[in-house]
């Protein structure tokens, strides 16, 4: 998570950009954010939206053809010329005509016992209603703060000032303290069991379960486990398309796109545009399909902020594991957040971390030395993996006693991706070389944390789907180091980490015995 990685495959450039248009525009037109999406994810949205209309159609037919008087042998008290008919049709038709009575008849009973939903199904609607409106309401608090703010800055942003109070903000609707942004997790208090030491470099932290000081699983846990509903982080793409319950659960979070979707015929009429509604409620994403457009304005705004603290969030049983590996060496460290949740539940010498270059700010003094990173959770070493592991390193004597943990090493747009990320202003990629000095000097097992290709899904539809230069390998670990893992390290461990939608997990690498065919 240090200098090497970029944020999303941008440029800095950009990603000042991205803010601004998000605080000083976004919030006064939200139009904008539509216009560009592509034709692949609209037909299918499109096809979803119009298989819903065609059966509102098909209902709205069958009701209407119910209330006209016709000739039918379902009818009551028929008149005489509806008796003749019916007479002549059930001679013609015989048997046929009975049987297909009954599927009608069985059709319909069916239709009326999906409409009585039982208690149960109806409560958790509720539910799930009410959590909608919830979640809507924490939304229109956030980017209100965030307009806000924008409107104070008088045409002068301050990227790191918008950055502190998104966080802040979002800490304080949970009721939580503002000042764990600035606080490193070293400096919160922990509760011990009895006859456990306060002392930061004990053993005995290894028994402690409180994770007080993990803020960040605390406000992941709040917001996307408690407040917002699963549909919201959810990506569809030619397996699962969009369902009209799920169309009409979304509009309850974004009726925008529902007002700017209706449009007045040549009498003044108002209709709606389907279209238009899919494209303004869906939003592509990358080359796996499309999500709710709110979840793309929710990533930018929110989750923007959030990764300037760590790109990835630890949970409980990921720090069991990676304690259970120490002693650790995480390089790419950035804020060191991982490390200081470590230390501070399983004690200072679990774990060291170092970056090519530690964050330090000092506006004063005009320091900004980290790209991405303006702050530090725990000391922060200056290192790379070649003077990590050099043989005169005193620090790391044996790189074969130490796991080398990596936690969204690098994006490798530039390298996987270039086609679409061609800024030379990308720094190098360097997580394979990283884990093949480490090999070098004597290491045997690496920890990574992030997207992984085999755990990706591509549209089908992608002209490079089949290509080896594909250009989707996931956010962080570029291609030619998951390679290298396969072919020389076993897989002994893999687990889920908290993520809000994309594919993370937490893998153990343990260096094949022997040749590489030798397992």
């Amino acid at each position: 998570m240090g200098v090497h990685r970029p944020k999303c495959g941008c440029t800095i450039g950009s990603i000042l950009s991205i803010y601004l248009m998000a605080l000083l525009v976004f919030f006064a037109s939200m139009n904008h954010r539509h216009n560009n999406y592509n034709n692949n994810h609209n037909n299918m949205v499109f096809a979803a939206a119009a298989a819903a209309a065609a059966t509102d159609a098909d209902n709205d037919n069958n009701n209407n053809n119910h209330n006209e008087h016709t000739c039918s042998v379902d009818e009551t008290n028929p008149n005489e010329e509806c008796q003749q008919q019916q007479q002549e049709q059930q001679e013609k038709e015989g048997p046929v005509r009975s049987e297909k009575h009954q599927a009608q008849q069985q059709q319909q009973q069916q239709q009326q016992q999906q409409q009585q939903q039982p208690p149960e199904q109806e409560q958790e609607q509720e539910q799930q209603n009410m959590r909608a409106q919830e979640f809507r309401m924490f939304l229109n608090h956030m980017f209100t703060k965030v307009d806000e703010h924008a409107a104070t800055l008088k045409g002068k942003p301050n990227l790191k000032a918008q950055e502190d109070m998104i966080l802040s903000s979002w800490l304080e609707y949970f009721e939580m303290d503002s000042d764990l942004v600035s606080t490193s997790p070293l400096q919160m208090p922990t509760k011990h069991s009895e006859g456990e030491k306060d002392d930061n470099n004990n053993k005995n932290y290894a028994n402690n379960n409180n994770n007080s000081n993990n803020w960040l699983y605390e406000l992941y846990q709040k917001t996307h486990d408690e407040l917002a509903p699963s549909l919201f982080f959810k990506v569809w793409d030619e397996r699962a398309r969009p369902t009209k319950e799920e169309i009409r659960f979304l509009l309850q979070l974004d009726d925008r796109a529902y007002q700017e979707a209706i449009v007045y015929d040549n009498q003044g009429r108002e209709t709606l545009d389907e279209n238009k509604l899919m494209s303004y409620l869906f939003a592509p994403f990358r080359h796996r399909g499309f999500t709710a457009a709110l979840l793309d304005t929710f990533a930018r705004v929110l989750l923007g902020p959030l990764k300037t603290v760590a790109y990835a969030i630890p949970s409980p049983d990921n720090l069991q594991v990676l304690a259970k590996y120490a002693p650790l060496v995480e390089v790419g460290a950035g804020t060191g957040y991982w490390s200081a949740v470590l230390q501070h539940q399983y004690g200072m010498d679990t774990i060291t971390a170092y970056d090519s270059t530690p964050p330090a700010f000092d506006p004063a003094q005009g320091i900004d030395d980290n790209l991405y990173f303006d702050r530090t959770y725990t000391k922060v070493y200056k290192g790379t993996c070649e003077t990590i592991f050099a043989t005169n390193n005193p620090s790391i004597k044996n790189a074969g006693q130490y796991t080398l943990l990596m936690v969204w090493p690098n994006n490798p747009d530039n390298v996987d991706n270039a086609k679409e990320f061609r800024s030379p202003r990308l720094p190098p990629v360097w997580d394979m070389d990283c884990v093949q000095t480490f090999l070098a000097a004597g290491g045997t097992r690496v920890i990574l944390v992030a997207e992984r290709e085999i755990n990706l899904h591509i549209l089908p539809s992608h002209p490079e789907k089949n290509s080896e230069t594909f250009p989707e390998s996931g956010l962080c670990a570029t291609r030619a180091l998951q390679k290298l893992l396969m072919d020389e390290f076993q897989l002994v461990h893999q687990m889920d980490v908290p993520t809000w939608f994309y594919s993370d997990d937490l893998t153990v690498w343990e260096k094949k015995k022997g040749t590489a065919q030798e397992v």
